[in-house]
Protein backbone atom coordinates (compact mmCIF):
# COMPACT_ATOMS: atom_id res chain seq x y z
CA UNK A 1 0.00 0.00 0.00
CA UNK A 2 1.05 3.34 -0.33
CA UNK A 3 -0.09 6.85 1.45
CA UNK A 4 0.96 9.91 0.95
CA UNK A 5 1.41 13.42 2.79
CA UNK A 6 1.29 17.15 1.27
CA UNK A 7 1.73 18.61 5.03
CA UNK A 8 4.81 17.30 6.05
CA UNK A 9 3.94 14.00 7.62
CA UNK A 10 0.77 15.41 9.95
CA UNK A 11 -1.56 14.36 8.33
CA UNK A 12 -2.02 11.53 5.57
CA UNK A 13 -4.20 9.84 3.03
CA UNK A 14 -6.29 6.81 3.20
CA UNK A 15 -3.63 3.52 1.83
CA UNK A 16 -4.14 2.72 -1.81
CA UNK A 17 -2.86 -0.72 -2.63
CA UNK A 18 -0.20 -0.51 -5.10
CA UNK A 19 -0.28 -4.43 -5.91
CA UNK A 20 -2.51 -6.55 -4.15
CA UNK A 21 -2.76 -10.35 -5.30
CA UNK A 22 -2.01 -13.93 -3.40
CA UNK A 23 1.90 -13.43 -4.32
CA UNK A 24 2.92 -12.67 -0.95
CA UNK A 25 4.18 -9.30 -2.46
CA UNK A 26 6.21 -7.05 0.55
CA UNK A 27 9.27 -5.13 1.68
CA UNK A 28 9.02 -2.33 -0.50
CA UNK A 29 11.89 0.23 -1.68
CA UNK A 30 10.54 3.97 -2.98
CA UNK A 31 12.44 6.31 -4.70
CA UNK A 32 11.43 9.66 -6.34
CA UNK A 33 13.47 9.59 -9.59
CA UNK A 34 14.97 12.81 -11.53
CA UNK A 35 12.60 13.22 -13.58
CA UNK A 36 9.80 13.56 -10.47
CA UNK A 37 8.20 9.89 -10.77
CA UNK A 38 8.09 7.09 -7.87
CA UNK A 39 9.25 3.91 -8.30
CA UNK A 40 8.59 1.30 -6.12
CA UNK A 41 10.44 -2.45 -5.98
CA UNK A 42 9.44 -4.89 -3.78
CA UNK A 43 9.74 -8.74 -3.71
CA UNK A 44 7.39 -11.41 -4.73
CA UNK A 45 6.49 -15.10 -4.51
CA UNK A 46 5.89 -15.74 -8.07
CA UNK A 47 5.25 -19.66 -6.88
CA UNK A 48 3.83 -19.80 -3.95
CA UNK A 49 6.43 -21.94 -2.52
CA UNK A 50 9.64 -19.62 -1.85
CA UNK A 51 10.49 -18.15 -5.36
CA UNK A 52 11.81 -14.75 -4.42
CA UNK A 53 11.95 -12.32 -7.06
CA UNK A 54 11.85 -8.20 -6.91
CA UNK A 55 9.18 -6.52 -8.91
CA UNK A 56 8.87 -2.65 -9.97
CA UNK A 57 5.61 -0.67 -9.60
CA UNK A 58 5.47 3.16 -11.06
CA UNK A 59 3.23 6.05 -10.39
CA UNK A 60 3.35 9.43 -11.52
CA UNK A 61 1.88 10.66 -8.10
CA UNK A 62 1.84 8.41 -5.44
CA UNK A 63 -2.13 7.98 -6.15
CA UNK A 64 -2.31 6.14 -9.61
CA UNK A 65 0.17 2.59 -9.74
CA UNK A 66 1.12 0.69 -12.27
CA UNK A 67 2.45 -2.82 -11.40
CA UNK A 68 5.60 -4.03 -13.90
CA UNK A 69 7.15 -7.65 -14.00
CA UNK A 70 10.21 -8.52 -12.75
CA UNK A 71 13.32 -7.08 -12.85
CA UNK A 72 16.42 -8.61 -14.58
CA UNK A 73 19.13 -8.79 -12.26
CA UNK A 74 20.93 -11.59 -13.97
CA UNK A 75 19.93 -14.48 -12.04
CA UNK A 76 18.84 -18.01 -13.56
CA UNK A 77 17.43 -18.89 -10.37
CA UNK A 78 15.17 -17.08 -7.69
CA UNK A 79 16.29 -15.84 -4.51
CA UNK A 80 16.49 -11.86 -4.88
CA UNK A 81 14.57 -10.74 -1.65
CA UNK A 82 14.86 -7.63 0.69
CA UNK A 83 15.18 -4.72 -1.83
CA UNK A 84 16.89 -1.15 -0.70
CA UNK A 85 17.77 1.78 -3.18
CA UNK A 86 18.34 5.27 -3.90
CA UNK A 87 18.94 7.58 -6.37
CA UNK A 88 22.59 8.80 -7.04
CA UNK A 89 23.73 12.21 -8.41
CA UNK A 90 23.59 10.79 -11.87
CA UNK A 91 20.27 10.14 -11.53
CA UNK A 92 20.72 6.11 -11.74
CA UNK A 93 18.63 3.98 -9.34
CA UNK A 94 21.15 2.56 -6.90
CA UNK A 95 19.87 -1.45 -6.05
CA UNK A 96 21.02 -2.95 -2.97
CA UNK A 97 19.11 -6.80 -2.36
CA UNK A 98 20.06 -10.07 -0.54
CA UNK A 99 20.35 -13.10 -2.46
CA UNK A 100 18.74 -16.37 0.20
CA UNK A 101 21.14 -18.04 1.52
CA UNK A 102 24.32 -16.13 0.13
CA UNK A 103 25.77 -12.43 -0.44
CA UNK A 104 23.95 -9.13 -0.65
CA UNK A 105 24.61 -7.60 -4.42
CA UNK A 106 24.23 -3.89 -6.11
CA UNK A 107 22.73 -3.17 -9.54
CA UNK A 108 22.32 -0.14 -10.97
CA UNK A 109 19.53 1.64 -13.58
CA UNK A 110 19.75 4.61 -15.46
CA UNK A 111 16.23 4.12 -17.29
CA UNK A 112 14.22 4.76 -13.92
CA UNK A 113 14.11 0.74 -13.12
CA UNK A 114 12.97 -0.64 -16.52
CA UNK A 115 16.50 -2.28 -17.06
CA UNK A 116 19.74 -3.18 -14.65
CA UNK A 117 23.38 -3.68 -14.75
CA UNK A 118 23.54 -7.64 -14.22
CA UNK A 119 27.26 -8.09 -13.55
CA UNK A 120 26.45 -8.85 -9.52
CA UNK A 121 28.66 -7.03 -8.09
CA UNK A 122 28.59 -8.51 -3.83
CA UNK A 123 28.71 -5.69 -1.11
CA UNK A 124 29.91 -8.79 1.28
CA UNK A 125 32.03 -11.91 1.21
CA UNK A 126 29.59 -14.42 2.73
CA UNK A 127 26.27 -14.84 3.73
CA UNK A 128 24.73 -11.03 4.62
CA UNK A 129 21.47 -10.79 4.85
CA UNK A 130 18.71 -7.39 5.11
CA UNK A 131 20.78 -4.81 3.29
CA UNK A 132 20.42 -0.90 3.57
CA UNK A 133 21.09 1.54 0.98
CA UNK A 134 22.37 5.30 1.59
CA UNK A 135 23.71 7.82 -0.22
CA UNK A 136 25.28 11.01 0.52
CA UNK A 137 25.15 13.76 -2.34
CA UNK A 138 27.92 15.80 -1.23
CA UNK A 139 30.73 13.61 -1.73
CA UNK A 140 29.73 10.55 -3.55
CA UNK A 141 29.62 8.62 -1.05
CA UNK A 142 27.62 5.42 -0.38
CA UNK A 143 27.17 3.24 2.67
CA UNK A 144 25.25 -0.46 2.63
CA UNK A 145 24.59 -2.08 6.02
CA UNK A 146 23.45 -5.74 6.62
CA UNK A 147 22.92 -8.19 8.78
CA UNK A 148 25.50 -11.47 9.81
CA UNK A 149 24.14 -14.31 11.41
CA UNK A 150 27.22 -15.62 13.72
CA UNK A 151 25.25 -18.42 15.18
CA UNK A 152 23.31 -19.03 18.72
CA UNK A 153 20.35 -16.82 17.72
CA UNK A 154 23.04 -13.86 17.55
CA UNK A 155 23.21 -11.09 14.72
CA UNK A 156 25.79 -8.73 13.66
CA UNK A 157 25.83 -5.04 11.72
CA UNK A 158 28.21 -4.48 9.03
CA UNK A 159 28.71 -1.86 7.27
CA UNK A 160 30.59 -0.79 3.88
CA UNK A 161 31.40 1.93 1.96
CA UNK A 162 32.10 2.68 -2.25
CA UNK A 163 32.52 5.71 -4.11
CA UNK A 164 31.15 3.89 -7.17
CA UNK A 165 28.96 1.00 -6.19
CA UNK A 166 29.76 -0.63 -9.94
CA UNK A 167 33.63 -1.90 -8.74
CA UNK A 168 32.62 -2.86 -5.38
CA UNK A 169 32.53 -1.90 -1.16
CA UNK A 170 35.13 -1.59 1.49
CA UNK A 171 34.97 -3.72 5.17
CA UNK A 172 34.62 -0.65 7.06
CA UNK A 173 32.88 -1.18 10.93
CA UNK A 174 30.77 -4.06 12.82
CA UNK A 175 27.69 -2.30 13.91
CA UNK A 176 25.21 -5.33 14.70
CA UNK A 177 20.92 -6.28 12.22
CA UNK A 178 19.99 -3.85 9.29
CA UNK A 179 19.83 0.06 9.41
CA UNK A 180 17.93 2.31 6.53
CA UNK A 181 19.87 4.85 5.55
CA UNK A 182 18.72 8.77 5.45
CA UNK A 183 20.16 12.08 6.07
CA UNK A 184 20.44 14.19 9.58
CA UNK A 185 21.71 17.87 9.90
CA UNK A 186 25.06 17.45 12.00
CA UNK A 187 28.18 15.66 10.30
CA UNK A 188 27.21 12.27 12.06
CA UNK A 189 26.07 9.07 11.14
CA UNK A 190 22.77 7.28 13.39
CA UNK A 191 21.77 3.69 13.95
CA UNK A 192 18.71 2.38 15.15
CA UNK A 193 18.39 -1.00 16.42
CA UNK A 194 16.63 -3.43 18.79
CA UNK A 195 18.27 -5.28 21.11
CA UNK A 196 17.32 -8.77 22.34
CA UNK A 197 17.21 -9.80 25.79
CA UNK A 198 15.54 -12.79 26.23
CA UNK A 199 12.69 -12.46 24.91
CA UNK A 200 12.34 -8.95 25.59
CA UNK A 201 13.02 -6.03 22.53
CA UNK A 202 14.07 -3.02 23.38
CA UNK A 203 14.66 0.41 21.07
CA UNK A 204 18.10 1.67 20.67
CA UNK A 205 20.09 4.18 18.91
CA UNK A 206 23.57 5.92 18.81
CA UNK A 207 25.12 8.53 16.69
CA UNK A 208 28.43 8.01 15.80
CA UNK A 209 31.15 9.97 13.54
CA UNK A 210 31.82 8.57 10.12
CA UNK A 211 35.62 7.91 10.58
CA UNK A 212 34.20 5.12 12.92
CA UNK A 213 32.53 3.47 9.55
CA UNK A 214 35.45 3.73 7.67
CA UNK A 215 38.46 3.10 9.67
CA UNK A 216 40.68 0.00 8.81
CA UNK A 217 39.80 -1.57 12.27
CA UNK A 218 36.55 -3.23 12.84
CA UNK A 219 34.53 -0.67 15.41
CA UNK A 220 31.23 -2.35 17.13
CA UNK A 221 28.01 0.71 17.39
CA UNK A 222 25.52 -1.68 19.32
CA UNK A 223 26.96 -2.98 22.60
CA UNK A 224 24.32 -5.52 23.16
CA UNK A 225 24.57 -9.38 22.74
CA UNK A 226 22.32 -9.47 19.64
CA UNK A 227 20.96 -6.74 18.08
CA UNK A 228 18.36 -6.13 15.06
CA UNK A 229 18.93 -3.15 12.92
CA UNK A 230 15.64 -0.66 12.09
CA UNK A 231 17.34 2.81 10.66
CA UNK A 232 20.41 4.30 9.91
CA UNK A 233 20.53 7.74 9.15
CA UNK A 234 23.75 9.51 6.94
CA UNK A 235 24.83 12.58 7.41
CA UNK A 236 24.91 15.48 4.53
CA UNK A 237 28.33 16.75 6.10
Amino acid sequence: YATRSTDGGITWSEPRAVVATASSERHPALVLTSAGSLVLLYLVDESGSGAYRIHRATSPNGNEWTPGDRIDLGWASPGEVNPSAVIDSAGRIVLAYHRLGGPSYVAESEDDGLTWTTDQVPVSDGNAALPRLAFRASDDLYVVTYQVNRGGGQMDLWSRTSRDPGTGYEMNACLMHPPLPSRTAGPFSCGCWQSRSSSILDGCSRSFFLPALTGSSDTRICPELSCIPLRSVLSPG
